[in-house]
């Protein structure tokens, strides 16, 4: 999948991003406790990380946020799709108490994931790629549903996630506390 907006690209991770996702994203304590609490050595961080996100195309997936002016790398954006078969017990939705999201194969639940080397923060490219990539996730991808969690402390994920036009609420997971942002299609509800 490639999604431009006019400064950014998304496009598939390579091995040769390996090393600069990882300075971004996870060697940067900040940026990784938003994001990701993976542990391990940078070795075995970027040989997991290789593992679950370097794919042959796929239309969901992280993939690597890109300028398009200078092709640099500026960090990772895209849908994780929830299956039935997950363990979803962590996002529990205040809104559809008992809802497990993933578990209906027919309604599309798909989490908007997104994490920013700190340095290219502040400049506008979470918004901008994240108000294209919601239309099309729900234009061309059918998703009815996409929904956020974080860290209630996480701020700017929070307004990020008001900018998009997401509802905010309690995460009702006792583990961990957190926020949940969703956005549902304008498509009526298969959960009332």
């Amino acid at each position: 999948m490639i999604v431009e907006t006019e400064r950014l690209q998304l496009r598939e991770f390579s091995a040769d991003d390996l090393d600069s996702i990882y300075e971004l994203v996870y060697a940067d304590s900040v940026v990784k406790d938003a994001w990701s609490g993976r542990q391990g050595t940078p070795e075995e961080i970027k040989r997991a990380f290789a593992e679950e996100w370097i794919a042959p195309d796929s239309e969901y997936g992280l993939k690597a946020l890109v300028l398009k002016e200078t092709g640099s790398l500026v960090g990772l954006m895209g849908f994780q799709r929830h299956m039935s078969d997950e363990d979803m017990s962590w996002l529990a939705l205040e809104s559809h108490p008992g809802h497990k999201v993933g578990g209906d194969p027919a309604f599309i639940e798909a989490e908007l994931t997104y994490a920013l080397g700190r340095s290219y923060w502040g400049n506008g490219y979470a918004t901008e790629m994240g108000e294209k990539l919601v239309e099309f996730g729900f234009t061309s991808l059918g998703i009815h549903r996409i929904i956020n969690g974080v860290r209630s402390n996480n701020d700017r994920s929070i307004g990020l996630m008001r900018r998009l036009g997401f509802r905010i609420e309690e995460n009702n997971a006792s583990t961990p506390p957190g926020i949940n942002g969703i956005l549902d299609t304008n498509i009526p509800s298969v959960y009332p």
